[in-house]
């Protein structure tokens, strides 16, 4: 059985790199698509398993898959824009300004001008920057002008179902010690086994909380989640790119996923969308974006005050809120930097660590992740009558549930993290006379 994952492991790093070079060289982009998103998916298996019988040198050279894909980018955007002048666009400014501009100078603050250890700076800037710099570089170099929205949507409900498949037989074969968790072994080369030390992540009430493919069963949970707006979408309106049969199909397989996790995240982040989906029903389209947008937030609100009056004995949950209670013990005006402990490791809620990351310019980064969803309703707005639309619809969805669950998960450098904005700058082809 060994051997076999081993060849599965090493066909599939190989074949990643040679599936995309083929793809990007032919202009074959759905399929570097589809590389691209099983790349995200599998990550965490493909490379722990590899951890285990590849040579540390040659792991170190196969698996930055995503650092060398957005240097190859970066260098064409450069080539690019000194060769051709292009007038400004505003999306291109919203980067720039809330991402670039304060990164640089968070980095110039702290972990340029200090002797700290430069692989923890590359580490933070590969989980908080190039998640998002690398799907706009696709975008801007037109990459995703031609896909197939369906196409990308049944990969990535064919691989939803492959993890949950996966997952059951993980749940079956559970023994009831955390030492039989396929990535066990992996954190042994830490001080200390964080699965080890950490035990009530990975069962509750003596069950297993199931991880498929992923280290975390929350990251399943919440991948999970995602196909599932996409379904719910497309079954609450009318839709003609799946049969209503095929999507309850793969609705039940992913609720019966989301059970397995034994988190509520998953299923949390489900209703939040579907009170999204929903506020269209009610409201004419173009006046409906601010309830929209004020659903993630009520449902924030509403959880704090849970955790405050204690409706909640979940220590998990209630750690959370101890954490935000303690932001101000390391708040820095211009930020900890990029490779500080307490931004890469240390608190479970994504607005806490990259308020701790950025300072003050904490302002910056949140602007531009509220642009970037006023940008995807406009989007939205302006292709009711394209066949994409319910795609074009979900992925606002998508991205706004994504403020509430910032609030109580950590998120960067994750699978979701990273396929929200990679689904975000798809979504955003679509919008007009974009240069």
């Amino acid at each position: 059985m060994n051997v076999l994952i081993e060849i599965v492991v090493l066909l599939a790093i190989f074949g990643q790199y040679i599936v995309s070079l083929y793809a990007i060289i032919n202009k074959k982009f759905n399929l570097f698509a589809a590389v691209y998103l099983a790349s995200l998916f599998f990550y965490d298996w493909l490379f722990i398993n590899a951890y285990y019988f590849l040579p540390p040198l040659l792991l170190a050279v196969l698996k930055p898959y995503n650092e060398y894909l957005f240097l190859i980018l970066l260098f064409r955007f450069i080539v690019s824009t000194v060769q051709h002048k292009k007038s400004k666009n505003a999306l291109a400014d919203s980067i720039i300004l809330a991402l670039i501009v304060p990164s640089f100078i968070v980095l110039c603050a702290n972990d340029l001008s200090r002797n700290l250890n430069l692989s923890d700076t590359i580490s933070g800037i590969r989980i908080y920057l190039l998640p998002i710099l690398t799907p706009y570089l696709m975008y801007k170099a037109k990459w995703f002008n031609s896909l197939n929205t369906k196409k990308i949507l049944s990969f990535l409900f064919t691989i939803s179902i492959i993890s949950v498949i996966y997952g059951f037989f993980q749940r079956q074969g559970f023994n009831g010690s955390v030492r039989s968790l396929w990535f066990y072994n992996f954190f042994n080369q830490y001080t200390e086994n964080l699965v080890e030390i950490g035990p009530y992540n990975f069962i509750r009430n003596d069950v297993l909380r199931t991880t498929s493919f992923f280290v975390s069963p929350i990251i399943f949970s919440i991948s999970l989640a995602i196909p599932t707006i996409y379904v719910l979408e497309l079954l609450i309106s009318k839709n003609k790119l799946f049969s209503r049969k095929y999507l309850l199909f793969v609705l039940v397989i992913l609720c019966y996923g989301l059970l397995i996790c034994e988190t509520r995240v998953g299923i949390i982040v489900s209703i939040i969308s579907i009170a999204i989906h929903l506020v269209p029903k009610f409201f004419k389209f173009k006046y409906a974006y601010r309830i929209m947008l004020f659903v993630p937030f009520l449902a924030m609100i509403l959880t704090f005050l849970s955790l405050i009056f204690g409706y909640t004995d979940d220590l998990s949950a209630l750690g959370r809120l101890t954490q935000y209670a303690s932001f101000f013990e390391y708040f820095q005006p211009l930020g900890l930097g990029f490779n500080n402990e307490y931004v890469l490791t240390r608190f479970d809620t994504y607005y806490m660590s990259v308020g701790l990351v950025y300072g003050g310019l904490l302002i910056f980064p949140v602007w531009f992740y509220l642009r970037i969803n006023k940008f995807l309703y406009k989007v939205v707005l302006l292709n009711i009558d394209s066949p994409d639309f319910l795609f074009l619809k979900s992925t606002l969805a998508l991205s706004l549930t994504f403020i509430y669950s910032f609030a109580f998960q950590f998120t960067a450098g994750a699978y979701q993290y990273r396929v929200m904005f990679f689904l975000i700058f798809i979504a955003l082809t679509y919008q007009k006379n974009d240069n």
